[in-house]
């Protein structure tokens, strides 16, 4: 499936002058690399993060997945949810619930406690699901969510190639 693409999102485009990637160009094993760019997640009106030393993970078909240290997520609006998942490359993740004034996002955010090592890095970062938060921003560029509801990457403007997450691509 293509990326979609929007002619606010192009012009967010040209004031945050993202470079032009191709996902197909990210690597297998991913790799981990930081950014250079400052990143924010809002929700309910409310800036639950905001960094500008963020981490990014790069695979093959993904649309990059970003993460924010603890210190600049605002911890007393997240809390520990149900569950975990496993990543192959990155190890067990663990999810979290944002609360603001009585609205809640379950599992809209996820983190590696103990990551492989070529990711420690990351470990405690948060990573956020654009899809169920207000909005996410690299730079000015306001992100999409990844297609479908299991990868939590950021779309932006700037990325060329077929992105999978959509019905039928979850197995590439």
């Amino acid at each position: 499936m293509p990326i979609a693409r929007c002619t606010s999102c192009a012009k967010s485009l040209r004031m945050s002058a993202l470079p032009r990637e191709n996902v197909q160009d990210y690597p297998r094993p991913p790799a981990l690399e930081p950014v250079g760019a400052r990143l924010r997640v809002l929700f309910a009106g409310q800036t639950i993060a905001d960094t500008v030393n963020g981490w990014r993970v790069l695979e093959t078909h993904h649309a990059p997945s970003y993460y924010i240290p603890p210190s600049d997520v605002r911890q007393e609006l997240v809390t520990p949810a149900g569950g975990g998942s496993f990543c192959e490359w990155k190890g067990r993740a663990r999810y979290w619930t944002i609360e603001v004034d009585g609205q809640r996002a379950d599992r809209a955010a996820w983190s590696y406690d103990s990551p492989t090592p070529g990711f420690a890095d990351i470990a405690g970062h948060f990573a956020f699901y654009a899809a169920l938060v207000e909005a996410c921003y690299v730079g000015e560029t306001r992100v999409l969510p990844q297609p479908g509801s299991f990868y939590g990457g950021w779309v932006t403007p700037n990325l060329d190639g077929t992105i999978k997450g959509g019905p039928g691509t979850e197995g590439w």
